[in-house]
């Protein structure tokens, strides 16, 4: 058995082994019954945002490129990142989609080294978005009844989180082990993202673009939240998701699932949220992620 296979069957055990977890306690006739209230023009609002979200991923991707001397239309990788988006959410590891656009620019004519680079660049700063908010988010939890027992915990989670970006931008200051390969591609990727973080002010864009994508994840919980007829505050939804989206970051499961749903049961919890409603509310909005990127699928087979 390959390892591939072997990392497939690990995280559909975790998608699995969460989703049965969560049937066992939690009634799902009635989680049913909130999906079918969601109402399609909130659906047709969340794609809209959704949309949003992946013209400024491309937008943070071309800057990108463009640090690396690498000139593409915007529209040209809005269909590649379109059709990666749709294979992170079909395929049970994301590293298919990152892969795909990789391919995609390399076959216009990107190194391979600059075609990888990119996309881990934009991961690395896509994280890091995450993590600034997560950072801002974190005093207001404190004041949460409920999640003062819980703030070591989160702590440790966004400390842990912090040190590997800060690694991952200046691992390249230390380490000076350059006999494998794969080192020295850490070490390239440390210095590049380094650089276009402090050397410009498409560093700060690039940041602020992360944490815009974030803050749409927010915005498109809330609307299904309305949606749905879901009393949930834009209080309790802003600090909520960028914990849920920090969580996601390992990848364990399948394109996310068990592990959000997991997340959204536990968290929305503290904001008296019952956990029928909040995995209606964490199903819809992975299965609005996931409809959103079908015009990926035709981008693909169009570029066959």
């Amino acid at each position: 058995m390959t390892k591939t296979k072997v990392i497939i069957i690990f995280k559909a055990f975790i998608t699995i082994g969460l989703l049965m977890l969560l049937a066992k306690n939690i009634d799902i006739n009635e989680t049913l019954r909130h999906l079918e209230r969601f109402k399609l023009p909130f659906l047709f609002f969340a794609l809209c945002v959704l949309a949003v979200q992946a013209l400024v991923i491309t937008l943070r991707w071309k800057i990108i490129l463009f640090h690396l001397d690498l000139s593409y239309s915007f529209s040209n990788l809005l269909r590649y990142f379109w059709s990666g988006s749709f294979f992170n959410q079909a395929l049970p590891s994301s590293i298919g989609g990152d892969a795909l656009r990789g391919y995609y620019i390399y076959k216009d004519g990107a190194k391979p080294k600059d075609a990888v680079l990119s996309v881990l660049i934009d991961r690395l700063f896509g994280v890091t978005g995450l993590t600034i908010l997560v950072i801002l988010m974190f005093p207001s939890l404190l004041t949460q009844e409920g999640f003062v027992d819980l703030k070591n915990s989160i702590f440790i989670v966004i400390f842990g989180t912090s040190i590997i970006v800060v690694t991952a931008f200046s691992l390249d200051l230390f380490v000076k082990i350059k006999s494998w390969k794969v080192i020295r591609g850490l070490l390239h990727l440390s210095y590049e993202s380094r650089n276009m973080l402090l050397t410009s002010f498409d560093g700060f864009k690039l940041s602020i673009l992360s944490i815009i994508v974030h803050l749409c994840s927010v915005a498109t919980v809330f609307i299904i939240a309305m949606g749905m007829g879901l009393s949930l505050s834009w209080y309790s939804v802003i600090i909520i998701i960028p914990l849920v989206s920090l969580v996601m970051v390992a990848p364990i499961s399948i394109a996310g699932w068990g592990v959000r749903e997991s997340s959204m049961v536990f968290g929305l919890g503290y904001f008296g949220v019952n956990p029928e409603h909040a995995l209606a509310l964490s199903l819809a909005y992975g299965l609005t992620a996931l409809i959103v990127t079908i015009p990926g699928l035709f981008f693909w087979l169009a570029d066959r």
